[in-house]
């Protein structure tokens, strides 16, 4: 009992932060999985492309006309 008489007091305002920091974390876990997943797709997609204009013999022109090229905007937000 001594021991614990002995102990100076935290500060709260530390645990708080490192709580708040630790929420922000697992509030950002799914967004992050979220854009994984979305560059995974756009990597393979990507990639499937690139072989098709490697074994193609079409044109310039007619290349770029079947190609299509996406661009994705993922927004949340944390509360």
């Amino acid at each position: 009992m001594d021991y614990l008489r002995s102990l100076k007091p935290h500060k709260i305002k530390k645990t708080v932060s490192i709580n708040d920091v630790r929420r922000t974390i697992v509030d950002l876990t799914k967004p992050l999985a979220e854009i994984a997943r979305l560059i995974e797709i756009a990597t393979s997609k990507m990639k499937d492309q690139i072989k098709e204009i490697k074994n193609s013999e079409d044109s310039a022109e007619e290349i770029k006309q079947r190609i299509d090229i996406t661009v994705w905007f993922y927004l949340c937000e944390i509360a």
